[in-house]
């Protein structure tokens, strides 16, 4: 029995939200990354030059880089056309699965590239107190283990994640 000194419940708003910002908001959010990572792919398959600050190194590292922006925004925005009969479907499981290791796996190649990959890096360190800003040059053993540790953290968040699908596969 309720306490009626208990204040009165908040009614739940069971309206859902209108069909335009249903679809259009899960578009904007994920356009705004899939662009720009689609911009990043498209610079490292010297497919245009929007970016030429950035070929400095190997052309693929910076196609690499651009993918997980662009796997992320277009999974967002495919939240726009799921029903809730199409997100239990084999298509979209299949191609969730697809875009969440299309993030992992590329975010872990850049990040073990830096930390293990051949050649001289700089590395930056910027430190903030307010609105000073002090910016120097960081060492490369340093930077090396850093961007190491993250791509190895990584890399076994991506083979757990592909572990568990196979097996929940095998169930």
């Amino acid at each position: 029995m309720p306490n009626r000194d208990d204040p009165e419940p908040i009614p739940i708003d069971d309206k859902p939200l209108p069909v335009g910002c249903a679809i259009g908001l899960p578009l904007l959010f994920g356009s705004l990354f899939a662009v720009p990572g689609l911009l990043l792919i498209l610079t490292g398959l010297n497919i245009i030059d929007i970016y030429p600050e950035l070929t400095n190194g190997p052309r693929w590292t910076i196609s690499i880089l651009g993918l997980p922006f662009f796997s992320w925004g277009v999974w967002v925005a495919s939240g726009a056309f799921n029903g809730i009969k199409g997100e239990k479907s084999i298509v979209s499981q299949t191609a969730k699965h697809f875009l969440i290791l299309a993030n992992l796996i590329p975010m872990a190649g850049v990040f073990l590239w830096g930390g293990f990959g051949p050649g001289e890096r700089n590395f930056q360190v910027e430190t903030s107190f307010g609105p000073l800003s002090v910016t120097s040059s960081g060492k490369e053993l340093t930077g090396r283990f850093v961007f190491g540790s993250v791509g190895i953290f990584m890399a076994m968040i991506a083979l757990l994640y592909v572990h568990k699908l196979f097996a929940r596969n095998k169930r």
